[in-house]
């Protein structure tokens, strides 16, 4: 086996794209778009107005620092994400959305 890269070795290379997205995510990611204005989407993610209406559209795809601030400023979409990747059974979504608005409600009276 050779470590060193030459015109000899030969190179083994992934079937898949790094950044394939399952069709089903860019969707679920879509149509959470839509139920929020771009102007609100556009705080909750970082983005522009006008990049958020391109990701309710469709057109374009969230990046993973957005998609990350937009869960970390939602917990709604951050429960309903959970479910749909899998971390949690899908009717306990609307519980944990709520119980982290619970906790982040108490946190704030606290200060």
């Amino acid at each position: 086996m050779e470590l060193a890269r030459t015109n000899k070795t030969r190179t083994c290379r992934a079937d898949s794209d790094p950044n394939f997205s399952d069709d089903a995510d860019i969707i679920f990611i879509k149509e959470w778009a839509r139920r929020i204005s771009a102007k609100r989407g556009s705080k909750l993610t970082g983005m522009t107005a006008s990049g958020f209406k391109k990701v309710q559209l469709g057109e374009n795809a969230i990046s993973f620092k957005k998609l990350t601030q937009w869960l970390k400023s939602d917990p709604d979409f951050a429960a309903a994400y959970a479910a749909h990747v899998g971390l949690i059974l899908p009717g306990e979504a609307e519980f944990s959305g709520a119980l982290t608005r619970a906790f982040n409600a108490r946190a704030r009276m606290g200060q």
